[in-house]
């Protein structure tokens, strides 16, 4: 190999490199926008509806426990046949999201007093829990949703 193939080996491997590092440049920057929580939000609403669906109801309350969380994530959010323990159960929850930077996150927290209660089987509507249960069925196909959601962002970065 001559010495003038040599070097357009490695011109043409340096203008590979460049290229590749701009595509993972903008592969981070895309994931750390709120694009790149996308796959986190579906995988919340999924299973934010299954808990909610799950959640025993007489009053509404616990359920609405979830009102800030469902909200958060664009659900349609929950009610329940006492309109008063409706509006005193949106008020026992709370949410806090990240979804910039490397830990995404949204967490939903129920403050209804006896959320716990029903969670451990208080109720004959939901014996087997809401959240554990839901936490077990999403969980089954978690990593295929999260690489496919990557995958889509993956794709739009590319030139």
């Amino acid at each position: 190999m001559s010495k003038d193939q040599k070097t357009m080996r490695l011109a043409s491997l340096e203008l590979e490199t460049i290229r590749f590092e701009t595509h993972i440049k903008r592969f981070i920057d895309m994931y750390n926008s709120p694009r790149g929580a996308e796959p986190i939000r579906a995988i919340k609403q999924d299973f934010l509806a299954r808990v909610m669906d799950k959640n025993p109801v007489r009053t509404g309350r616990s359920r609405a426990g979830w009102f800030r969380a469902a909200e958060a994530v664009g659900l349609a959010t929950p009610g329940g046949p006492d309109a008063a323990m409706v509006a005193k159960g949106r008020s026992e929850g709370m949410v806090r999201m990240v979804l910039t930077g490397p830990r995404k996150a949204i967490e939903s927290v129920n403050r209804v007093p006896y959320i716990a209660a029903l969670e451990y089987g208080a109720s004959s509507q939901a014996p087997q829990g809401m959240i554990r249960l839901s936490m077990r069925e999403v969980r089954t196909n978690l990593k295929p949703r999260l690489i496919e959601g990557l995958i889509e962002i993956w794709k739009t970065t590319r030139t």
